[in-house]
């Protein structure tokens, strides 16, 4: 992957596209600090702390439930924890805050990417990258979860990868990878 320029400002939102094994994951994992290799280029970044990554299969630690959706915040009383579980659509999972369990095995994979979505909007950063991170979910639920990060996060960068159509709307930039052009 070569020739590449982006820069990026608060409330930029862009989606990377590109046929599989093309380095879409590689470019964001170079952007998130977590790819050491590459042999040239660029990237400057806020420090890690302000900076969320998104996969495709969340991850959730052994503990309880509070744990697992306010991860990497050691402080887990959020006045907003509620809200934002509402928001993301695992309300029903409130009252099992305190529960500890297996959640990596026991939440489906549509209900880890939501509490990753929780995540971003209880950890405010100010950039979030999304590697595919709504692909098992539906259409519908996608796109509230895209609509409460521009919402909620406004001044945050958000970088995704994506391959449906309909993530357009929540993105004011392109990059298809293969075919390096970006508008």
């Amino acid at each position: 992957m070569s020739g590449i320029n982006i820069k990026l400002k608060s409330g930029d939102s862009l989606l990377i596209r590109g046929p599989s094994g093309c380095g879409k994951t590689s470019l964001l994992c170079a952007l998130a600090g977590l790819w050491p290799f590459g042999s040239s280029g660029k990237v400057s970044r806020p420090p890690h702390q302000d900076i969320l990554f998104l996969p495709q299969r969340p991850y959730t630690a052994q503990g309880s439930l509070r744990d697992a959706v306010c991860y990497p915040d050691i402080d887990k009383q959020h006045p907003e924890l509620a809200e934002a579980m509402n928001t993301c659509r695992l309300g029903y999972l409130i009252d099992k805050l305190d529960k500890t369990a297996d959640w990596q095995h026991k939440l489906s994979p549509g209900e880890l990417q939501r509490v990753a979505f929780v995540r971003a909007l209880l950890s405010k950063p100010k950039i979030v990258l999304l590697d595919e991170a709504t692909a098992a979910l539906d259409e519908p639920a996608e796109a509230a979860l895209y609509r409460a990060l521009k919402q909620k996060l406004p001044d945050s960068i958000i970088i995704s990868i994506g391959h449906r159509s309909t993530l357009n709307t929540f993105h004011n930039m392109h990059l298809n990878v293969g075919n390096v052009a970006c508008d």
